[in-house]
């Protein structure tokens, strides 16, 4: 498991929600993102796919499957531990 998955397993040891972000592409003279797009303008601060509000867990196996091949960035789920809808929730 990676070292980054490791992280993220501590954090749902706290009852966090965890989201993958996109992570920064650091060359010479610019940041590119993971996400590919030439154009972003959030590099390595947005979260992986549209449905990120429902994509979080706090299952180990998905968690290792999900966050062992790239360095992602971590983004935590705020509100559905307070009963807010996935698609309402916003991510720190």
């Amino acid at each position: 498991m990676s070292v980054v998955a490791n992280d993220v397993l501590q954090l749902v040891e706290y009852g966090l929600y965890p989201v993958r972000l996109h992570y920064p592409i650091f060359e010479k003279d610019r940041v590119l993102c993971s996400c590919g797009k030439d154009d972003c303008k959030a590099q390595g601060k947005h979260p992986v796919g549209f449905q990120w509000g429902k994509s979080a867990t706090q299952d180990p196996e998905i968690i290792a499957e999900q966050w062992g091949d790239k360095p992602w960035n971590c983004g935590i789920i705020i509100g559905r531990c307070y009963g807010i809808p996935e698609e309402q929730a916003i991510i720190d």
